[in-house]
C-alpha cells in the first residue's frame, strides 16, 4: 500500500509541480510593545454604553433598538430594548441600570446625538457620571480589553 502510495504522489508532484503552499506564510509583527489594559478596581466604575438598532423585524411590542451597557471590570452586561434612540429613552434605560447597579464615575460612548443631547449631559451631570470629552468607540476590544 505504501509503495503505491509513493508512486502516486512521485507521479501527482512531476505532472503538477508544488502547487500547494510548502510553508507557512512569512508575517511580520509589530514592533509596538503592547501594553497592558487597566481595568478599574471597583466594580461598576467605568461603563461602556452603546446603541444596537435598527433592528428588522420589530418585536411584538415595537422596539427597534437595543441600548446595551457593558461594565469594565466585571463584564456585567445589560441589554435593554427600546422603541427609538431619543435622548429622554437613553436617560431612562441609563436611570434603570445604575438604580439597579450603583452610579458610575465614567460612561464611555460613542458620541452619538443620543448621548451628546442637553438632556443626557445634564442627567449625568445631575447623578455626578463624567461623560469624557471627544470621541471614543464603545465595545472596541482595545478599549475595553474584551475578547468575544
Amino acid at each position: 500500500m505504501l509503495k503505491n502510495f509513493a508512486r502516486v504522489a512521485g507521479n501527482f508532484l512531476q505532472e503538477f509541480g508544488q502547487v500547494g503552499q510548502v510553508r507557512r506564510a512569512i508575517t511580520y509583527r509589530d514592533r509596538i510593545p503592547i501594553q497592558p489594559i487597566v481595568r478599574p478596581e471597583n466594580p461598576f466604575d467605568v461603563w461602556s454604553v452603546d446603541c444596537i438598532g435598527s433592528l428588522e423585524p420589530p418585536s411584538r411590542r415595537g422596539h427597534k433598538f437595543v441600548i446595551c451597557a457593558f461594565d469594565i471590570c466585571t463584564r456585567w452586561a445589560e441589554a435593554i430594548p427600546v422603541r427609538n434612540i431619543t435622548a429622554k429613552a437613553t436617560c431612562d434605560v441609563l436611570w434603570k441600570i445604575f438604580t439597579a447597579t450603583g452610579f458610575p464615575e465614567v460612561i464611555c460612548t460613542d458620541q452619538v446625538i443620543n448621548f451628546t443631547a442637553l438632556l443626557t449631559k445634564e442627567f449625568l451631570k445631575v447623578i455626578g457620571v463624567l461623560l469624557p470629552p471627544g470621541i471614543q468607540k464603545a465595545w472596541v476590544q482595545s478599549k475595553d480589553g474584551i475578547k468575544f
